[in-house]
């Protein structure tokens, strides 16, 4: 998830622009998090000049279906209308004592012609904010773009000096093939600090806090590569 959910532990505002699919493209949120104080937060934007329906499900990490309160429906799934040039907001509840984690995939399909199983949706923008609100403790909020890349590489800074962290959301899309993930971390200089790889399977989902599972990167920063086997994983 480009390193942005656990910078909320920083108390830190961070916000990131939109990414536009084009027409019916699937989109893919990276990370899903609600309760014990989280708060996750979906603005879909309709950049068409037609309104579209839009269809949102979420998956723990094992790629089951989560349920989650929204301020629109409860469940796994939850559907709804997009205006034309208008927007919609999905927000979870956040009220579990426990913490639910995940993912989501978020698919659109035009509004007139619904008997058509295969005519694309519209162009939609997306941001996902994650949030821990005023009446918790250390109130945090930051935000990244729904993902619909279709990349097979990633490569993102860190820095985990003067005790700062940051993690990374990873998400297999394939509903049916696993993938081998390898992780290359370099310092500025270029040189190779550590390597590792991993299997994720089929519509898996892997949050991960880089300081925790590999305290060789602590006080040290640099570059984070990320590459599969597969076509595509998503953060």
């Amino acid at each position: 998830m480009k390193s942005t959910l656990f910078l909320l532990a920083l108390g830190a505002s961070v916000v990131f622009g939109q990414q536009s699919t084009t027409s019916g493209q699937p989109g893919v949120i990276s990370q899903v998090v609600d309760g014990a104080g989280w708060q996750t937060i979906i603005s879909l934007n309709n950049i068409d000049a037609s309104p579209s329906l839009y269809k949102l499900s979420f998956f723990d990490d094992t790629g089951a279906p989560l349920s989650l309160q929204t301020n629109i429906l409860t469940g796994p799934v939850i559907y709804g209308a997009i205006p034309a040039n208008g927007s919609v907001t999905i927000q979870t509840a956040g009220t579990q004592t426990g913490l639910s984690q995940g993912w989501a995939l978020m698919e659109t399909v035009f509004v007139e012609q619904l008997s058509a199983a295969t005519a694309p949706g519209a162009t939609v923008a997306g941001t996902v904010i994650f949030r821990r609100p005023p009446t918790v403790s250390r109130p945090s909020e930051v935000s990244e773009p729904v993902d619909f890349s279709t990349q097979a590489q990633w490569v993102l800074p860190f820095d985990h000096t003067n005790g700062y962290t940051s993690g990374i959301a990873l998400v297999n899309p394939s509903t049916s093939q696993d993938i081998s993930v390898f992780l290359t971390f370099y310092d500025t200089s270029g040189a190779t600090l550590l390597t590792d790889s991993f299997t994720l399977a089929h519509t898996q989902h892997s949050a991960i806090t880089l300081t925790q599972k590999y305290p060789q990167v602590i006080g040290r920063f640099g570059t984070l590569k990320v590459t599969t086997s597969g076509p595509a994983v998503n953060m």
